[in-house]
């Protein structure tokens, strides 16, 4: 983790070697890079110094950043992740072992707190899943440009109707032939009351 950081501050010392609105643009490729959580981060610091060298180099020699990019640098930061490898599971259970430990208590605390209030598996994943998307939306791909790509969106319209739909799991109440049933998901029982007209 160290090196990790020491290859960010050293990429971070080259960037401010850019001037002008070439280093805004710069900036804005490498938190785009930085922000893909699927590929190896040791990999992508390597592939930022490598980019910031050549365009050190580029706009010594008068060239401008953008002119780099083409037209689109959404495309040309794409090209550069999909050269980079994926993500180990070492390094990914490093790093969310905190995030996942702190979810687990959560729940734990909450039902010792009130031992009557009873959990269904929908709430705890309704919880759980809310907290994943506050903590994984401020690391959201795209955010960085201001096209966002299809996929991206996709994504996002399943999370925000996954996050309204699942709670709602706990129990489907059904009104039938004057008798009310109501399905509990944490017993998996069937209840029916007859109704009062």
């Amino acid at each position: 983790m160290k090196k990790l950081t020491q290859l960010r501050t050293a990429n971070d010392q080259q960037l401010k070697k850019i001037h002008g609105t070439d280093y805004t643009y710069t900036e804005t490729v490498i938190q785009y890079l930085r922000g893909d959580l699927s590929k190896d981060p040791y990999a992508i610091e390597q592939a930022i110094s490598d980019l910031l060298a050549t365009l050190i180099d580029a706009q010594q020699n008068g060239h401008k950043v953008a002119s780099f990019f083409s037209d689109d640098p959404q495309a040309a930061a794409d090209n550069i992740l999909k050269e980079l490898p994926h993500i180990s599971v070492t390094y990914l259970f490093t790093m969310y072992w905190p995030l996942l430990m702190f979810l687990l208590i959560q729940n734990i605390l909450i039902m010792l707190i009130s031992p009557s209030l009873r959990f269904s598996l929908s709430d705890v994943i309704g919880i759980n899943f809310f907290a994943l998307l506050m903590i994984g939306a401020s690391f959201a791909r795209g955010i960085f440009f201001n096209k966002l790509s299809r996929k991206t969106i996709a994504g996002l319209w399943i999370l925000l109707v996954l996050m309204f739909v699942v709670p709602f799991f706990d129990g489907i109440s059904v009104p039938w032939r004057g008798t009310l049933c109501y399905f509990q998901s944490d017993t998996h029982q069937i209840f029916c009351d007859s109704l009062c007209y």
